[in-house]
């Protein structure tokens, strides 16, 4: 990692090769995210947005030789990239690494509230925007389709939020790699998003399952990803503090897909709680 952060910081070209290169290989998108946060981060808003400018250029003009179309293109680009650039410049700005998280949150529930405008859970309208032509569906497909049509604007939040949370993070990270080492992980070892949005999002699952609310329940889960964030900065740092290595930590992620409602409400809780103020310094656990 560390060799790979040295290299897109040797030059505003290789920067932007390689948020360039990153994107065009599904997989790797997340890296050029984080080496967009990276450059922000390090080297300001100016420069951050002239690697975006390059990159967009450089992205556009190989979609544009290999397909002949770019707007697509800039489309994907500009969902993917703009919100980590706004991310990173708050991060920079602020130096508060869960007030940017929060400001994610915000940004992602916004983008699902434009997508609940839009159509909502009618999934007729989402199938016609991918070409499905509905008139020929049975009746049962289409029910099938309004079923999967309201978990979209959810799916398209978590979509940003996922996106943009891992760039800002691992962009972060390389940043304490080639700049200040150790500081990334005591940053996160500390995470926390007080208990003014924990009060919000509880409120908001409750009435979402209190009044059968699907549209409210996915604010509610949208805004608690965030909690997730703290679950696992209390389990890494209680994994430091106790001597458990990685395999606790591992074991979450591993589980994640099934296990984050456990993990956000451990979140929540330890707004109120502070579980971590009960775990000896670092300095005081080597000693022993």
């Amino acid at each position: 990692m560390r060799g790979l952060a040295q290299f897109i910081m040797k030059g505003r070209l290789y920067g932007i090769l390689f948020v360039v290169a990153a994107s065009l290989i599904p997989l790797f998108m997340w890296f050029g995210n984080a080496a967009l946060a990276l450059w922000t981060l390090r080297r300001g808003p100016a420069d951050g947005a002239l690697i975006a400018a390059g990159a967009l250029v450089g992205y556009l003009l190989v979609e544009l030789v290999a397909t002949g179309q770019v707007a697509g293109a800039l489309l994907m680009v500009l969902v993917l990239w703009m919100p980590v650039l706004g991310a990173a410049m708050v991060l920079r700005g602020t130096i508060s690494l869960p007030l940017t998280v929060l400001c994610v949150s915000g940004f992602s529930v916004m983008v699902m509230a434009l997508f609940h405008l839009i159509a909502g859970g009618d999934g007729a309208i989402w199938a016609s925007a991918l070409g499905i032509d509905v008139s020929e569906l049975s009746e049962a497909q289409r029910e099938e389709l309004s079923a999967i049509g309201r978990y979209v604007p959810l799916g398209v939040g978590l979509s940003v939020w996922i996106n943009t949370i891992f760039g800002l993070f691992l962009g972060r990270y390389w940043q304490a790699v080639l700049y200040n080492p150790g500081g990334f992980r005591e940053e996160f070892y500390r995470f926390s998003l007080g208990n003014t949005v924990a009060i919000g999002v509880a409120v908001t699952l409750l009435g979402g399952m209190l009044f059968g609310s699907w549209a409210l329940a996915q604010f509610g889960i949208l805004l608690g990803a965030a909690y997730v964030l703290q679950a696992f900065a209390v389990v890494h740092a209680f994994s430091r503090a106790r001597g458990w290595g990685w395999a606790v930590p591992a074991a979450g992620y591993v589980t994640l897909p099934l296990s984050w409602p456990a993990f956000m409400i451990i979140g929540l809780l330890d707004s109120w709680q502070n579980f971590r103020k009960r775990l000896p310094a670092p300095e005081e656990k080597s000693s022993d």
